[in-house]
């Protein structure tokens, strides 16, 4: 961090370098910082990705401004895949909080933003996973086929793209379908994959929910998905993932 102090005090017009050390403070909660660095940031500012990383920041303090931001983004890099992606991503927040015809609204506008993202960058699984799981609301067959079509073509992603797919999947076939036994062979090979990652423990979150659930019903299964996730953990040695972005691979 004091790095990046020294360089937005020697270069003021370090545009990202403002926004990348918003980034840190607001890892620290020194809110009044990061709003007037971002202030600074944006101001008269014609760099997509000043705008983008501005509106994530602002995302939970300041909606209305976040959304002004992307949309100036998105007239600044239309072609740009992660302006694109982040507002797809904003609009799924608001989503989640809205209400009646409003609600309907955000979900279209969400999805469009996300096929715009996909159609600029047809390479990033993350993007397709964060589209399929817009269109289970719309028809959970989209959704699925999505996964299939990922399915087919895994062998040649990274590590962390192949737990991602098996933990969507996953809880696809678990919440959606209710496939129990598809959903748990999903999850235990995303969780077998060793490479640490927010993924990973959610393969493992998902798995345990998945105990609880089968105790009753087939205990033999349960047990056996317990003894899964013990032996991972005893035999596996897993890799920190590291340089890893939030919204793309």
């Amino acid at each position: 961090m004091r790095q990046l102090e020294e360089v937005v005090q020697q270069q003021p017009e370090n545009r990202r370098a403002k926004v990348f050390l918003a980034c840190l403070l607001d890892q620290e909660e020194q809110q009044e910082r990061v709003e007037a660095l971002i202030t600074a940031a944006v101001e008269s500012c014609c760099d997509a990705e000043v705008l983008r990383i501005a509106a994530k920041l602002l995302q939970q303090h300041n909606l209305e401004r976040s959304t002004r931001l992307l949309q100036q983004a998105v007239r600044e890099a239309p072609d740009y895949h992660l302006v694109h992606q982040t507002m797809g991503r904003s609009l799924t927040k608001q989503w989640y909080q809205a209400r009646g015809e409003r609600k309907e609204q955000l979900l279209q506008a969400a999805i469009s933003a996300m096929k715009k993202a996909v159609i600029r960058n047809p390479g990033s699984v993350f993007i397709k996973l964060q589209l399929a799981e817009l269109y289970r609301e719309r028809d959970p067959s989209w959704e699925e086929q999505i996964y299939l079509e990922l399915e087919r073509e895994a062998l040649g992603f990274s590590l962390r793209c192949r737990q991602a797919l098996c933990l969507s999947y996953g809880k696809f076939l678990m919440y959606k379908r209710k496939a129990l036994q598809q959903a748990a062979k999903k999850l235990q090979d995303g969780y077998a994959i060793p490479i640490a990652t927010p993924e990973r423990m959610q393969c493992c979150q998902k798995l345990n929910k998945l105990i609880q659930w089968l105790n009753e019903s087939d205990p033999s299964k349960a047990k056996a998905i317990e003894h899964f996730i013990q032996e991972m953990d005893s035999v596996v040695a897993v890799d920190n993932a590291v340089g890893l972005e939030e919204e793309d691979e």
